[in-house]
C-alpha cells in the first residue's frame, strides 16, 4: 500500500466492523481491498486488546435490536451515577435502587399523563429557575409562597393608594 489510510475511512471500517458485517462486505461497501481492511482491523487490536470483545458485544446488542450509540449513553450515564457517588463501580444494592427510581419515574410519568422527556425537562428548568433566583432547590416552594405573599401584598397596597387617590381628586375636586 503507497499511501496513508484517510481516518475517516478507517472510522468506517471500524464501524461497520463493529456492526458485525464480514471484512468483504465492508471491503465491498468501503471501496478498498479486504487486505485494507484485515490490516485497519489488526491495527485496531493491537492498539486495544478488548476490540474483539468490544465487536462481540456490539453484534449482541444489535441482535437484540439496541444500537451501540444508546448503550454507549447507558455507559456514561453508569459512569456519572458512579462519579457522583464515588465509588468505582455501582452494586448490586444501587442498581437495585436506581432500576427502582426508573420504574417509579415511569409510573409517576404515566399518572401525570408525562412523557419522562417532559418531566426530564420540567426538572432541568426548575433546577435552571432555582439557580438564576440564587436559592436552593429544596427551598423554591417556600421562597415562590413568599414572592405570592409579597405580591399580594403589594396588589393591596396598590389597591389601598388607587383609593386613596381616588378620594383625594373627589375631596379636591
Amino acid at each position: 500500500m503507497g499511501s496513508k489510510i484517510p481516518k475517516p475511512i478507517k472510522l468506517e471500517v471500524i464501524r461497520k466492523w463493529l456492526e458485525g458485517k464480514s471484512r468483504n462486505k465492508i471491503a465491498e461497501e468501503v471501496g478498498i481491498g479486504a487486505g485494507t481492511v484485515s490490516g485497519i482491523i489488526q491495527e485496531f487490536r493491537q492498539n486495544d486488546p478488548e476490540f474483539d470483545l468490544l465487536r462481540e458485544v456490539a453484534v449482541k446488542l444489535k441482535n437484540q435490536g439496541i444500537n451501540i450509540e444508546s448503550f454507549g449513553s447507558l455507559v456514561r450515564l453508569r459512569e456519572i451515577l458512579e462519579q457522583i457517588e464515588g465509588i468505582d463501580h455501582l452494586d448490586q444494592a444501587a442498581d437495585e435502587k436506581i432500576e427502582s427510581l426508573i420504574v417509579n419515574l415511569e409510573v409517576f410519568c404515566f399518572k401525570q399523563n408525562l412523557s419522562i422527556k417532559e418531566f426530564v425537562n420540567l426538572v432541568h428548568d426548575i433546577s435552571w429557575t432555582a439557580e438564576m433566583l440564587g436559592v436552593p432547590l429544596e427551598k423554591l416552594p417556600g421562597h415562590i409562597k413568599e414572592l405570592e405573599s409579597d405580591l399580594h401584598m403589594l396588589t393591596k397596597q396598590i389597591e389601598q393608594k388607587e383609593l386613596e387617590k381616588k378620594m383625594h381628586l373627589m375631596i379636591t375636586a
